[in-house]
């Protein structure tokens, strides 16, 4: 596996301590300024909550891939209640909950192959002293989410339920001497006074991301146990019997902690990265909206007085009002990285709530004067002036979203475009003479993190624009993916980026390209690259692009490839985003409609087809069947597959008697004289 680079390493580091200090800082302030003895004790709550954050951060790096950790360490810095943890000598037993929830799923999620009696081992050890410790309460119920990790992706329920209930079992036992032995251990007591409303913000607002997944699993759960799935129904489940028993629901919150944060950085990479929708319920929607509809609720029982008359500032009130519109502004308009940015956010500011030490709502002889009705209204009228502004500015600068989609397909003879003028223009290569060489890239649109540790997106597409200028190929061809999705905004950004490439260029749309969520809209990559199915010629070869970003070709489109492939050259090179066959065993990321692809194989395989090259999986594959070389090629800049995986491009060298292919690896910084990743020579038609 090749290390990251250690300048990236460096930038997710200080991208964490950031984070842990926008989200904490606030309250260790706060927290300094109470007139308790404990304040030379802040470090020590630090320190152990910056220990749990790091074993988090590892098991999200290692069980969602790398660059993924980021957002883990977002929502677990932005729970509420682990700002307390951080910030609170007072709560140290919460410190001391957080440190052993998140060591449990550490050495849970480690229990695969030969190590898995290792560590099972020690996680039993583990529970064994967490039962001492904390005895038997709601919160502790969170220890299920480590046994569910500790059986592993693919676990029966009867092996789920086997190796639960032995783990369990070391939990009781420690249980037991707590009760029974008096051995000189700390005690710490989650039990709390009951449920107040200071304590149900602690629950906001990430464990509402359990909400969409339990609708999108359904219940009960499928016959194979998976981790998100019972993170989903602890994280649901447990707040109810918190409430039941009236147990501390500070207590909960920090122990659903590290579960929380892996859950939405799943949800946010699964659901949407990809630029889809749930099918049941938009993932981000949910938690968007009834976090959106706390603030509100706070702030309007805060002005009115309802209970005891409530004690917020004007600037926490406003500041309340105006989350919750940008919240749902963010969840109706699939802004979904924003709307998790403004989750966050919002979890900064319950902690804020939740931490003072002046209570939320007091006794009425302590209240100080409310602030009057009139501000909640003007606050919360403009906020929606503001909104109703933004759509229509919306509405107005892209007109084109309120048309009807496209979902016809265009062909054309050459389809070259040279963007790096103020505005695309055709451009023809019908004098192009052997020998030549043209660049081959696909997939650079999905940048989920500036600071991960594999760092791609826009700014690989950087890199691979100054790669293609500094190389000068004669053409690249993408194989789709350029841009987010298919909206104005996305094009907009995308239509930037091109500027800086030189060389002409043709493209076969992927799915991005063509989807906005669920619905298929080619008009955006209609009007910036023309034809979706193109084919031309460039000395011995003919170059074929294939639109199959759907997942199936159309009758139409099989009518037209017959046509383009019935002459016969030397070279036959088929470009399209989707792969014919999945290259790997353990999962599937081909073209949906099997027949289709069966179809297309044999075409490729009777017209003499030379290669099909293909993006969509981001990683770099070959195989060779019935005399057609398939290449998959999906690694310009998106977030890579494995960790064993580079950033790369294909540079292709046609002469007149043989097509050579090398994969050459890109980076951040210019690569001169890599070794090439990969090198295929290609044979004319016999």
């Amino acid at each position: 596996m090749t290390p990251p680079r250690q300048i990236e390493k460096a930038i997710s580091a200080v991208a964490i301590v950031g984070i842990a200090i926008l989200a904490w800082f606030p309250l260790i302030v706060q927290s300094s300024r109470q007139p308790h003895t404990l304040w030379m004790l802040i470090p020590v709550s630090l320190a152990m909550a910056l220990f749990a954050l790091a074993l988090v951060y590892d098991v999200a790096e290692r069980m969602l891939g790398a660059g993924r950790g980021i957002y883990a360490v977002a929502v677990f810095c932005t729970v509420p209640a682990v700002g307390l943890a951080a910030s609170d000598p007072a709560a140290m037993h919460l410190a001391a909950l957080l440190v052993f929830n998140a060591a449990a799923v550490f050495l849970a999620s480690r229990a695969r192959g030969e190590e898995r009696p290792y560590f099972i081992g020690m996680l039993a050890l583990l529970l064994i002293a967490a039962g001492a410790f904390f005895g038997f309460t709601t919160a502790d119920i969170v220890f299920a989410f480590a046994l569910a990790l500790a059986v592993g992706e693919d676990g029966k329920r009867r092996t789920w339920v086997f190796i639960g209930a032995g783990l369990w079992l070391f939990y009781a036992i420690g249980a037991a001497v707590r009760l029974v032995a008096n051995l000189p251990l700390p005690r710490f007591e989650l039990s709390g006074s009951g449920v107040t409303l200071a304590s149900a913000l602690s629950l906001l607002p990430w464990t509402l991301w359990a909400i969409p997944l339990v609708i999108r699993l359904g219940l009960p759960p499928a016959d194979t146990v998976r981790w998100r799935g019972v993170a989903a129904l602890v994280a649901l489940l447990v707040p109810v019997f918190a409430v039941l028993s009236g147990d501390d629901l500070i207590a909960v919150s920090v122990a659903l902690a590290p579960a929380l944060a892996l859950l939405a950085a799943h949800l946010l990479h699964e659901d949407l990265a990809a630029g889809r929708a749930t099918r049941k319920i938009p993932a981000l929607a949910t938690p968007s909206l009834l976090t959106a509809l706390a603030l509100l609720a706070i702030s309007f029982l805060s002005v009115t007085g309802v209970v005891s008359k409530p004690v917020m500032g004007s600037a926490q009130i406003a500041s309340g009002v105006v989350l919750a519109v940008a919240l749902a502004w963010t969840a109706f308009s699939r802004l979904h990285r924003w709307a998790f940015f403004l989750l966050a956010v919002a979890g900064v500011y319950f902690g804020l709530l939740v931490t003072q030490r002046e209570p939320l709502f007091p006794s009425p002889e302590t209240a100080t004067t409310p602030v009057p009705l009139s501000f909640f209204f003007l606050i919360l009228a403009a906020g929606l002036a503001a909104a109703t502004a933004a759509l229509l500015l919306k509405r107005w600068l892209f007109p084109g979203r309120v048309k009807q989609p496209d979902n016809e397909y265009r062909f054309a003879v050459d389809n070259f475009h040279s963007f790096a003028d103020s505005k695309p223009r055709p451009v023809s290569l019908a004098d192009l003479n052997v020998p030549f060489s043209f660049a081959v890239f696909g997939d650079v649109a999905g940048a989920e993190s500036l600071f991960a540790t594999r760092r791609g997106g826009f700014f690989m597409f950087r890199a691979l624009a100054r790669t293609l200028n500094q190389t000068a190929p004669a053409f690249a061809v993408s194989l789709g993916d350029l841009a987010r999705e298919a909206s104005p905004f996305a094009y907009g950004r995308l239509l930037r980026l091109l500027r800086r490439i030189s060389v002409p260029l043709i493209v076969t749309p992927g799915n991005h390209d063509v989807f906005l969520g669920e619905e298929y809209d080619a008009r955006h990559f209609h009007r910036l690259f023309g034809a979706d199915n193109a084919v031309f010629d460039a000395g011995p070869a003919r170059f074929v692009i294939l639109n199959n970003a759907r997942g199936f070709v159309s009758d139409r489109q099989f009518e037209w490839l017959q046509q383009a492939l019935s002459a016969p050259r030397p070279f036959t090179l088929v470009f399209c985003h989707k792969p014919v066959f999945e290259q790997r065993s353990e999962t599937f990321y081909a073209m949906e409609t099997r027949e289709h692809a069966a179809r297309l194989h044999e075409m490729f395989r009777a017209r003499g087809v030379t290669a099909v090259f293909s993006g969509h999986i981001h990683s770099l594959l070959h195989e060779r069947r019935d005399g057609v070389t398939y290449v998959i090629s999906g690694g310009g800049g998106s977030k890579l597959t494995s960790a064993d995986d580079l950033h790369h491009y294909l540079l292709v060298d046609v002469r007149a008697g043989e097509i050579v292919v090398r994969a050459l690896p890109l980076g951040l910084k210019p690569l001169p004289g890599a070794s090439p990743l990969l090198e295929l020579r290609l044979a004319p038609l016999s």
